[in-house]
């Protein structure tokens, strides 16, 4: 008998054979009968398919025989001795652990491998438990003992692993049955009614209802909160107010106006309401009260009861008082009767002369008065040719300086940057409807003086509230005003939004009482400048697109008839807020612009 064992990484076959293998089966490399047997043709020994190329492999004469050492060196595949080789009968290599079957060397493998085959072979739970176990073991092992064989829940009957529904899932099974927390009684109940049974348990411990601060076990609440809690609500069994046991029986108690008490002089009637009490003792006999004749001189005091029999015990003497303060009345009496006559005499006297003093008085009131008014009247006239005076004044300075403006800029420039000159364009510019248009009426003015034909050379608008529109991010549309007398109507159109990060300004033509009058299309020039607010130099001046003529007219329309010159981009946020020693565009928060236009 042959036992063969064959290495991992090839050789011949490793089983345990029946009958000893013939010798020309035996590989001469590995001494295993051969699997894959190759015969040498120069000296007629078989060979492993395996084990010969290992030779040659390691050997550092790769073509020479391992046996024989020839260097012609030539095998060829025995087919005839493999099929005898695969044909030998073989034990089970599970023979020592109790297997009986022999078979040919082409039937172990299925006999080892098949489920059905070897009982005894080594295999792996199908499960991937990890578990390696003889294959008579498998089918139990997997049903009833594998860790991660499938079983269902027996509370909740949700499906998983062994090892997950005994562990992780038995600690979270909403079915599984738990003890009462409390110890009462009830010793199975599923987790997820715990809460819902807790709050019936009559073990579990809880607060009384009226914040009383006491916890006790719930068997106990009803009885707590219906006859023992000090806030439980009753009611007053005197007055029948409600409120909490404590109070009713203690501040209220102190208080309550019916709560019955006894006579403080301890009198037959025993109990009377609190709020009775007063007039209780204006009424109880055992009262001390004082005599009913204290007001002639008796001093004793007596219960009330008593106040007859004193009378009575008593009559003499309160007689005595009687006559001796009466006495003493009418002698009090005469004196003052007598002081009474000399009052009046005195009185008397005293009249007559307040009487004299008040018609010296009187007359003197009226003189005084008199002349008082007389002098208010002359005040009153003073004062209201003054202020005549002084608005005919205002009146021609005004017009005054509109002419000097309107003729002389650089004087304007002067005058717009000293303190005194600031004052006096204030309140002339108060003297107008709108002080954000004072230029613009200032040029109007000047322009209804022109006869026709005659041009405004400049006009200037003034834009104030400069923030609040660049913030708004709206359009700004000036009053309007004329080319000339009886001329064209426009106005400047301005937006200072932040979007474009600069200020925009057209020229724009508008619908004006003239226009039935005036030769069409439009033509002429203009100039936009932005002025410089403290120096009559540095001014901005627009570059912008001209538009030749105003052929677009729309015959309808209360604004913007068409753009006759526009630019996007008339100045930079950042040069119009820029401030150097000589240049200042924005001023007060304010921008002037002034518009020349000049008729073709």
């Amino acid at each position: 008998m042959a036992v063969a064992t064959t290495p991992n990484d090839g050789g011949g076959y490793e089983y345990q054979f029946v009958d000893t293998p013939l010798d020309m089966f035996v590989c001469k490399i590995c001494q295993y009968p051969s699997r894959e047997p190759h015969l040498s043709a120069c000296c007629g020994h078989t060979f492993c398919k395996s084990c010969l190329e290992t030779a040659k492999k390691s050997t550092t004469i790769s073509k020479a025989c391992p046996i024989c050492r020839d260097e012609e060196f030539i095998t060829f595949h025995n087919k005839q001795a493999d099929r005898a080789i695969r044909s030998l009968h073989v034990f089970c290599t599970n023979k020592e652990k109790g297997c009986e079957w022999q078979g040919e060397v082409n039937d172990i493998i299925n006999h080892l491998g098949n489920s059905d085959g070897c009982q005894f072979e080594d295999v792996t739970c199908s499960n991937d438990c990890g578990k390696c176990l003889q294959r008579q073991y498998l089918t139990g092992h997997v049903e009833d003992e594998c860790v991660r064989r499938k079983v269902n829940c027996q509370y909740c009957h949700i499906t998983g692993e062994h090892q997950f529904i005994e562990g992780e899932h038995k600690d979270q099974c909403p079915k599984f049955p738990i003890a009462c927390p409390n110890k009462c009684e009830a010793n199975s109940i599923p987790r997820e009614d715990i809460d819902e049974h807790r709050k019936m348990c009559p073990l579990e411990e809880v607060t009384c209802p009226n914040d009383c601060g006491m916890t006790l076990q719930q068997q106990y609440l009803t009885t707590h909160v219906k006859m023992e809690c000090p806030r439980l609500k009753v009611d007053c069994q005197y007055c029948h107010i409600t409120g909490e046991h404590q109070f009713i029986e203690g501040e209220h108690k102190e208080q309550c106006p019916k709560f019955p008490i006894a006579c403080p002089n301890k009198c037959e009637v025993g109990s009377v309401p609190r709020d009775d009490i007063e007039e209780h003792i204006k009424m109880c006999p055992l009262e001390l009260i004082q005599c009913e004749y204290h007001v002639v001189g008796c001093e004793e005091r007596m219960a009330r009861k008593d106040q007859k029999k004193h009378n009575k015990e008593k009559m003499e003497e309160h007689l005595s008082f009687t006559t001796r303060q009466l006495t003493n009345t009418q002698r009090d009496l005469n004196t003052t009767k007598q002081q009474l006559a000399t009052t009046c005499q005195n009185l008397t006297k005293a009249e007559k002369e307040h009487i004299t003093l008040a018609a010296n008085t009187d007359e003197i009131l009226a003189k005084l008065e008199t002349k008082f008014q007389t002098k208010i009247t002359e005040i009153e006239t003073a004062a209201q040719k003054r202020i005549t005076e002084l608005e005919t004044k205002l009146e021609q300075k005004s017009k005054l300086l509109e002419d000097v403006l309107f003729s002389d800029k650089d004087l304007w420039w002067k005058m717009i940057n000293s303190s005194s000159s600031k004052q006096k364009t204030q309140q002339i510019e108060q003297s107008v409807s709108d002080p954000n248009i004072f230029w613009y009426n200032t040029v109007n003015y000047q322009a209804s003086k022109l006869s026709s034909g005659d041009q405004v050379t400049s006009v200037i608008v003034k834009m104030s509230e400069y923030a609040k529109k660049k913030s708004d991010g709206v359009w700004w549309y000036s009053d309007s005003f004329y080319t000339h007398h009886k001329g064209y109507k426009m106005c400047l159109y301005v937006y200072a939004g932040w979007t474009t990060g600069y200020m925009t300004v057209y020229l724009v033509l508008m619908k004006g009482p003239y226009d039935d009058q005036l030769r069409w299309p439009l033509k002429g020039h203009c100039e936009v400048k932005l002025l410089n607010q403290i120096s009559n130099s540095e001014h901005h001046l627009g570059n912008g697109e001209y538009w030749d003529d105003g052929h677009k007219r729309v015959p309808s329309g209360e604004r913007c008839r068409y753009k006759m010159w526009s630019s996007h981009q008339f100045i930079s946020h950042e040069h119009l807020h820029k401030i150097t020693p000589t240049c200042q565009y924005l001023k007060d928060d304010s921008i002037f612009l002034q518009v020349d236009y000049k008729l073709d």
